[in-house]
């Protein structure tokens, strides 16, 4: 098994992949609220939500993250390829796999108001900033297991927000 399952353990699976899933959720409302905004859904947003809560009273929030995931999949993989190359809305296949299978709850994960999104972005990226602005290589696949890949991937999109531009970071194998 090539990338991540084959270096983390469940706890630590379970952690990161709690971890990518925060980050998901924040950069998703984001991207719709943004000036320009990078995808063109608005599930995350009141309106998205309301008509989502009729179709699915008791999983509104999860089908608005998967929704806009697609969007945003649909997007970053545009600007980055698909080949070898892993971003926020398309993880590595261990970490997805602990996202759908449920081993972390996207219940369990408060998904923040709009105007909050920023201030959570700024907490996750623990207020660094990688100012770059389209595709940015932030490394390789086996830091995927850590902290430091979460931290840098939201720093990368903290600048992007901040500086009303796009940038999609990736990582990727050696």
């Amino acid at each position: 098994m090539t990338g991540t399952g084959a270096i983390m353990n469940s706890t630590s699976l379970t952690e990161i992949s709690r971890e990518f899933l925060a980050l998901r959720q924040v950069v998703a409302i984001l991207g719709e609220i943004s000036p320009q905004p990078w995808w063109r859904t608005t599930f995350m947003e009141d309106t998205g939500s309301s008509f989502l809560q009729r179709i699915y009273p008791t999983s509104a929030r999860n089908a608005a993250l998967k929704a806009t995931g697609y969007a945003a999949a649909i997007v970053h993989d545009k600007a980055i390829g698909k080949h070898g190359a892993y971003h926020l809305f398309r993880l590595p296949p261990a970490i997805e796999n602990a996202i759908k299978n449920g081993q972390v709850a996207t219940t369990s994960i408060r998904t923040p108001e709009p105007e909050d999104s920023l201030k959570l972005l700024c907490t996750i990226a623990q207020d660094e900033r990688t100012a770059a602005a389209g595709p940015i290589r932030i490394g390789v696949v086996a830091d995927a297991s850590t902290g430091r890949i979460v931290r840098k991937t939201a720093s990368v999109y903290l600048s992007a927000f901040e500086g009303q531009t796009t940038a999609f970071p990736f990582f990727d194998n050696p």
